[in-house]
């Protein structure tokens, strides 16, 4: 064998193998939406609600709504919650809704049989005197 014709399959050799590129990672499976009503929340009682939006929401205020988000974790707890919006703003009612929500839980399994925990959940509430 010559010199020149190893240095041709030498070369066809690193050529033809080209190194594997990695893909961009598979993206995780998107979260199955699933429909609650408040009957699926284990809340605090009426009153505690009411004291809650007295201590946020000024006594003149006739009405607001806000919607919070929270995750789902172990035994169905509400945890890292945030306000999404408010009406009206800045006035408190997304304050005493988020102090409220804290206080909600759902079953660790709905009766349709699904689990919530690792779930997301938007709390519509609707305050009106």
């Amino acid at each position: 064998m010559s010199w020149p014709l190893l240095y041709v399959m030498f070369l066809q050799a690193a050529v033809s193998a080209p190194a594997p590129v990695p893909g961009p990672p598979a993206d995780p499976p998107a979260p199955v939406a699933i429909t609650l009503t408040a009957d699926n929340f284990i809340k605090p009682s009426q009153q505690r609600m009411n004291e809650i939006l007295l201590d946020h929401v000024s006594p003149g205020l006739p009405g607001g709504a806000a919607i919070v988000e929270c995750a789902v974790a172990s035994a169905g707890k509400l945890v890292a919650c945030r306000v999404v919006s408010e009406t009206p703003a800045g006035v408190g009612v997304g304050k005493a809704a988020l102090e409220m929500v804290r206080l909600f839980k759902l079953p660790p399994v709905l009766p349709t049989g699904e689990k919530v925990e690792g779930g997301i959940v938007r709390v519509p509430m609707h305050f009106g005197r």
